[in-house]
């Protein structure tokens, strides 16, 4: 696992991108869109990225960094380790 702190601001992941982490939110918060629509909002205690590892190989939406926050990141081979 790694903490990686990150700017208001900055997009997290992007929709239809292929999907390589997953993300547990530390602190902070960010907005959830797809195509384009807010449909969500992600706080401490959050995690999101899940879909896309175990389901699709895609991100079914984008998160965009609303505050400064810090996340904790899993790549997909560790994900999948502690998945099984």
């Amino acid at each position: 696992m790694h903490v990686k702190p990150l700017p208001s601001g900055e997009r997290l992941i992007s929709e239809g991108d292929f999907a390589y982490e997953f993300f547990v939110v530390e602190y902070g918060q960010a907005e959830v869109t797809v195509e384009g629509e807010r449909v969500g909002e992600l706080g401490p205690g959050d995690f999101f990225g899940e879909i896309g590892l175990m389901l699709t190989g895609r991100r079914t939406a984008s998160v965009t960094a609303v505050s400064p926050m810090k996340l904790v990141t899993m790549f997909d081979q560790n994900f999948r380790k502690v998945e099984q």
